[in-house]
């Protein structure tokens, strides 16, 4: 099985930097990045790293101004609206699409969040992505307005390994939300039916030397729902 990172060309020694993938290939402002599939570890990681480059780039601003006019109609310190708000916003706007057969395809949250992707009145559908995208779509989004995050990696089977992934907020009053827009409206059966799960946490920390950019914490925590 091959993973496929696909994310936005940057100068090399920057951001997501080339060392980090194996084969690189792709059209100006955007990159491909190839290398054999290691494991939900791994990928996780890659998801982890999309999150914080879409959070510290110098776009950020845009992702910010976005999330804004999602919640702008949003009671102030009302978080669990702002959270549903921007939830609802990917649910109306996004088409689940597979990945590739056996090929494990990780984008770019700008990319899943660039306007000819969104640009419904275009004839579009909306953006094609699969869960560990819309994943890191929603994670940056809720982080960029205050929210903490995590990904949750599940299996339904005891005889299977983890097979789903999705974001889960945690908001400032402490409350936490799965946001999967895959099961949707059949979330609770999805979450009942679960034998296995291993959350992946996003906090944000402050680093000092970058003004206040946004890191990834790479501490796992197992257990069942």
């Amino acid at each position: 099985m091959l993973q496929l990172s696909r994310g936005v060309v940057q100068p090399v020694g920057t951001g997501l930097g080339q060392a980090q993938f194996g084969n690189t290939f792709g059209s100006a402002g955007e990159k491909y990045s190839s290398r054999p599939y290691d494991g939900v570890e791994y990928t996780i990681n890659d998801m982890r790293k999309l999150v914080q480059d879409a959070l510290t780039r110098e776009q950020a601003p845009e992702l910010r101004k976005l999330v804004e006019s999602i919640v702008a109609q949003v009671d102030p310190k009302d978080y669990l609206s702002e959270v549903a708000a921007i939830y609802y916003y990917v649910l109306k706007n996004v088409r689940y699409t597979r990945d590739p057969k056996h090929i494990e395809l990780v984008q770019h949250p700008y990319l899943s969040l660039q306007p000819q992707a969104w640009d419904r009145a275009a004839g579009r559908r909306g953006s094609q992505i699969d869960c560990d995208e819309l994943a890191c779509v929603i994670a940056a989004m809720i982080m960029v307005v205050g929210n903490s995050a995590e990904f949750v990696t599940i299996s339904t089977s005891h005889a299977q390994g983890f097979h789903h992934v999705f974001c889960v907020a945690k908001t400032q009053d402490g409350q936490r939300i799965v946001l999967d827009p895959v099961p949707g409206p059949f979330t609770t059966e999805m979450i009942q039916q679960t034998v296995r799960y291993q959350a992946w946490p996003i906090e944000p920390v402050r680093n000092a030397r970058r003004g206040g950019s946004w890191m990834a914490s790479a501490t796992p925590i197992q257990g069942r729902y």
